[in-house]
């Protein structure tokens, strides 16, 4: 995701069953792989363009949006038509201009990956993809509530 002022981040998410946990993961690396390696399809970059496009345009479905948004522009220094040129941009992204930025920034080797669930119920153990670092997540139990010394009895 990113940032006003700086480069954000780039993520995957899916959500599977522990069963097909490992399934999912390996359909996500490949997918990587293969838009490192293969442009993207008509159809796939035509779709990517007006899901970007049309989901961008909620950002200004009120008054309040449009100006928090130009305001936000302002302050970061960019372009008054900013919104134009990105609109622009978008429309004119080529499949080999995909293909370019993924291979420089998609690195399989450099990914990170979280799984949350029971390792038991995985399909295959989760170290299939490198090493892991198991973080428990468990809710403790609430504690018992004492009374307060400061409150007289009933």
């Amino acid at each position: 995701m990113p940032a006003y002022d700086h480069q954000g981040f780039f993520f995957f998410y899916t959500s599977t069953k522990p069963s097909t946990t490992t399934v999912a993961l390996r359909a996500i690396l490949d997918e990587v792989k293969r838009i490192r390696e293969a442009p993207v399809t008509d159809e796939e970059l035509n779709y990517a363009r007006s899901a970007y496009l049309n989901t961008y345009a909620f950002d200004f479905d009120s008054k309040e949006n449009v100006m928090l948004r130009l305001l936000t522009y302002d302050f970061y220094g960019y372009p008054p038509d900013f919104n134009t040129r990105l609109r622009n941009a978008v429309e004119k992204v080529t499949k080999e201009e995909v293909r370019r930025v993924a291979t420089k920034h998609l690195q399989p080797d450099l990914l990170s990956m979280v799984a949350v669930g029971i390792k038991e119920q995985f399909d295959k153990p989760l170290d299939t993809f490198g090493p892991v670092n198991p973080i428990d997540l468990t809710i403790p139990e609430p504690k018992a509530k004492t009374p307060s010394p400061n409150v007289p009895k009933t």
